[in-house]
């Protein structure tokens, strides 16, 4: 759908470059209120740290759990913490502990059980109800992830602008402009604005030389005469048009760069 602005004054600003981006596309490709998004399943990742929040949403680390190498990982991790625990403490089950040696699934399948208690002389009632309990809050976040909505990106190892900046060289600030532009003049391509343009939606992988332009939350597709909203972007780094309430295209991205 073509969005509608609010803004006040001014003539629309049409593109030198991509403005027929989106004339010369199906619908279907930037009319987004119409597209039905097909969620999959969160079970195959796992939260493994908080890395920050915005305005809108909360960013973590996660890890994909169906890759083989992961899978593998975590059946190693678990036959050296069954060996571990065979070393602490006696086993009262010693058909179990052989069971549980012999392969990670049946480490795997004897730690159900005993869960469950089956195999088990363990007959305290408060430890019954406190398995039920851990029981009843693991369906209770499985439930609460169910709800969340995630949108799962590569993870970008950045350095933070305000440390890494002020090291840069010549030749690579020059480097990290001209990987910027590329990934400006792409998405204009595709007939998108990004409209938040600044260091902190920059990713910088500076181990790798790779660049990242993140946070797309404002971004909009753009149509040649269409009137946008421009109370948009952070304040410091707003294009001259936002500033005086004039209309903006597709050259708002690279005026962001120069601030």
């Amino acid at each position: 759908m073509k969005p509608s602005g609010s803004s006040t004054s001014g003539t629309a600003n049409i593109a030198r470059y991509y403005a027929d981006a989106n004339v010369n596309r199906p619908r279907h490709y930037w009319d987004y209120e119409s597209f039905n998004v097909c969620w999959s399943p969160p079970e195959g990742y796992e939260i493994i740290r908080k890395l920050g929040r915005g305005k809108y949403s909360e960013v973590f680390e996660g890890i994909c759990v169906a890759t083989p190498q992961h899978q593998q990982q975590q059946q190693q991790q678990q036959q050296q913490e069954q060996q571990q625990q065979q070393q602490q403490q006696p086993n009262p089950n010693p058909a179990a502990a052989a069971a549980a040696a012999a392969t990670p699934a049946a480490a795997a399948a004897n730690t159900a059980a005993a869960a469950a208690g089956v195999g088990s002389t363990a007959t305290d009632p408060q430890q019954q109800q406190q398995q039920q309990q851990q029981q009843q809050q693991q369906q209770q976040q499985q439930q609460q992830q169910r709800r969340s909505l995630a949108v799962i990106f590569e993870y970008v190892n950045n350095v933070d602008f305000k440390t890494l900046y002020p090291t840069l060289q010549d030749y690579e600030i020059r480097y990290y402009i001209y990987q910027l532009l590329r990934a400006l003049d792409y998405c204009h391509s595709q007939g998108i604005m990004h409209r938040d343009v600044k260091p902190h939606n920059v990713m910088i992988d500076h181990e790798k030389r790779e660049l990242r332009l993140i946070d797309w939350g404002l971004a909009e597709f753009y149509h040649p005469g269409h009137e946008y909203n421009v109370r948009v972007a952070s304040r410091y780094y707003k294009g001259p048009e936002l500033l005086v309430d004039l209309q903006v295209g597709l050259g708002d991205g690279v005026l962001k760069l120069g601030s």
